[in-house]
């Protein structure tokens, strides 16, 4: 009985795994479906320039809540990489911090990317965001 009762318990278990996994799929799918046409959308208006010799070109929606800014210096920058990265992330989460846009990305847990690229699209930094972050 014992065994028995431990067999039923397993099978219990395993269920309840393969079934949150799947709840968590379908959720983690439908927001990478919301910011996959929301990249499609933003996309259409892109290239873009943002002044002080910076451009967006593109956004995109990666699997893992990923949203992914792609910005090409159009005169190559002269601090190095890291430096650049200390400087600009702080200045990144305050604007987030003070953008109410940013509540959806927030409360769907998206991380940002920011990729900067040099004027021969290698790419130069990039500048992480976690949502606790912002």
């Amino acid at each position: 009985m014992k065994k028995h009762s431990l067999t039923i318990f397993a099978s219990l278990m395993l269920i309840l795994t393969i079934a949150t996994s799947c709840g968590n799929n379908k959720k983690d799918n439908a927001i990478l479906e919301k910011y996959t046409r929301m990249t499609e959308q933003q996309n259409q208006l892109l290239p873009k320039s943002m002044g002080d010799n910076i451009r967006l070109d593109k956004v995109e929606a990666l699997e893992g809540n990923i949203f992914k800014y792609y910005y090409t210096f159009t005169v190559d920058p002269i601090p190095t990489p890291e430096e650049f990265i200390k400087r600009s992330k702080p200045r990144i989460i305050t604007m987030l911090q003070d953008s109410p846009d940013m509540n959806e990305m927030r409360s769907d847990r998206m991380k940002l990317v920011y990729c900067y690229r040099k004027s021969d699209k290698s790419v130069y930094a990039e500048v992480e965001i976690s949502p606790d972050e912002y």
